[in-house]
């Protein structure tokens, strides 16, 4: 059956409403699957759908990432090597069940979103989805063991946060998508990478080069570029180091 304009629309509004009553319900699995299948019907989000899609997997996934340092911890400090095997288990059920929400985000970025944002109006989006592979990609290598596995999914995921910042350089040096993934690459480099210095330097330089550009925005986008910000200042003052020192 054909389904006309008018209903093609609601069809879309019902897939964003239905997603949001998934979030206040916190059943962010539903949420997931109503994002997805909005992205598989109509393309590329909106702003808005963008962003509802960024917030049902990251709460879906974050819900994994928790449970798996749970086990972690348990797993470290137990020691009792009967019960350790039981929760060590227990721990590779949960990182898998990570990787493979992790694994669905990036195919579908990599397979429909990106190829969606190829044209110069759709940089921003592309920043957007390039950081959000490298993030996912981040969360998988957090719960790996195997070294070999781990380092190509490393490279992999720097190689992600590496073109979103080349893409990135056409957007201004305070739009709250440049700030957010010179902070989320920074973290990498940090946690994953262990490269102090690095982490470091990008989340200085990210800083500076925003600070003379705050007033060229509206007053929302000012707010989420000074929050994030504040976010890169709070890393570099106890996550890193001492940011007065840093010359």
């Amino acid at each position: 059956m054909c389904i006309g304009i008018e209903g093609m629309s609601e069809t879309r509004e019902n897939l964003y409403l239905q997603a949001s009553l998934a979030e206040t319900a916190e059943r962010y699995g539903d949420m997931v699957e109503f994002m997805k299948e909005m992205v598989q019907l109509w393309g590329l989000p909106t702003e808005e759908e963008r962003n509802l899609l960024s917030v049902s997997f990251k709460n879906l996934v974050a819900q994994k990432r928790c449970a798996w340092r749970v086990l972690n911890t348990i797993v470290i400090n137990h020691r009792c090597d009967n019960d350790k095997q039981l929760v060590q288990t227990y721990r590779e059920t949960v990182a898998l069940e990570l990787k493979y929400i992790c694994n669905e985000v990036t195919q579908m970025i990599s397979n429909t979103l990106l190829d969606l944002c190829n044209s110069e109006e759709n940089v921003e989006n592309k920043v957007f989805y390039l950081k959000m592979k490298g993030d996912y990609l981040r969360y998988i290598t957090e719960v790996l063991v195997e070294e070999d596995e781990k380092n190509g999914i490393i490279k992999d995921s720097d190689k992600a946060y590496t073109e979103a910042i080349k893409s990135a350089e056409k957007l201004q040096n305070s739009h709250p998508i440049k700030l957010g993934l010179a902070l989320n690459y920074s973290v990498f480099q940090y946690e994953i990478v262990k490269n102090e210095k690095t982490a470091c330097a990008i989340a200085k330089q990210a800083l500076d080069d925003a600070v003379e550009e705050l007033t060229n925005h509206n007053e929302n986008v000012f707010n989420d570029s000074m929050l994030i910000m504040q976010l890169l200042r709070d890393n570099l003052s106890v996550r890193f180091y001492n940011y007065s020192s840093v010359g």
